[in-house]
């Protein structure tokens, strides 16, 4: 699922929607989403196989892959009336529904683990995991059933949930107080855990969770690639210019290349003389091939 993932992304940054105005496919993009789908568990997560138990990190990485793809199923109010066979196009999740509760249910109320009594007892437990939001003052999310909750799993999660279109599913008042209040350090950044030291890793994806949580302050988010906004649209950008074509032109047997959007490109391209004839002769005769 993670290597699903970075093909996605790449292939998103470097062609954007390109191969579909061309009509072509660069990859077999059927085959990559019934890959995804055989990664969805009974209970809805997804993993590397529908035999293995569900992860929230693969279920991230197989929903952002189908959202890069445009293949995420549509929220019911929103389905096509057409018939299915209408539509040849392979959905990108086996069960919604299922997807929607196996996220929700990665919700943990988290309580601080309590000082032993006389008698040797805790009188608190740590995690709270088999009964998600039993108290809302503290909610962190865990990548699997029965796991202790972890900074990073609140952008897994919310990220996930974000992109199918169920951001409220979320209790982000205790999200964001588990964030600010356990996790963040005293130094800056974020933890793993409560009480962790804070790491880049962590750092990130808590304040990732927290603008797919739109807190002030904090730059707006693409769910799917994990970064602002704003450097969305500058990858856009830097793609649009890259994928402008260039030509050659030659001029007293030297090659010069001038892009097909310079105002100048009528011009230098008037000016071709063409390859020097010895250049055409030396290659005469050569098979080059693609």
């Amino acid at each position: 699922m993670r290597y699903c993932y970075v093909a996605t992304a790449i292939r998103w940054m470097l062609t954007g929607d390109a191969h579909e105005e061309r009509g072509d496919d660069d990859i077999d993009v059927e085959k990559l989403v019934g890959h995804l789908r055989a990664g969805q568990t009974y209970d809805g997560g997804i993993s590397e196989s529908a035999q293995h138990e569900a992860h929230a990190g693969y279920t991230y990485c197989a929903i952002a892959s189908l959202s890069l793809l445009d293949r995420l199923p549509k929220r019911p109010s929103s389905q096509p009336t057409e018939s299915p066979s209408s539509n040849p196009s392979l959905a990108g999740l086996t069960n919604l529904p299922e997807t929607i509760r196996w996220l929700a249910l990665r919700q943990t109320s988290y309580h601080e683990e309590a000082e032993e009594n006389e008698n040797g007892q805790e009188e608190v437990a740590s995690d709270h995991h088999f009964v998600p939001n039993v108290d809302s003052t503290f909610v962190g999310f865990n990548g699997r059933c029965n796991k202790r909750v972890d900074t990073c799993y609140c952008f897994w999660v919310g990220a996930s949930l974000n992109m199918l279109g169920f951001p409220n599913v979320i209790n982000k008042d205790g999200s964001r107080r588990f964030l600010f209040e356990k996790t963040q350090h005293m130094i800056g950044g974020f933890g793993k855990t409560p009480g962790d030291p804070p790491d880049i890793y962590h750092s990130y994806l808590g304040l990732a969770a927290l603008a797919v949580l739109k807190e002030p302050g904090i730059k707006e988010l693409d769910s799917a690639l994990c970064i602002s906004l704003d450097a969305k649209k500058d990858i856009e950008r830097l793609r649009k210019v890259a994928l402008v074509p260039s030509r050659t032109y030659w001029v007293h047997g030297y090659s010069f290349k001038v892009r097909e959007d310079s105002p100048e490109f009528g011009e230098k391209m008037a000016m071709d003389e063409g390859p020097p004839k010895g250049l055409i002769d030396a290659f005469e005769g050569v098979k080059i091939t693609g």
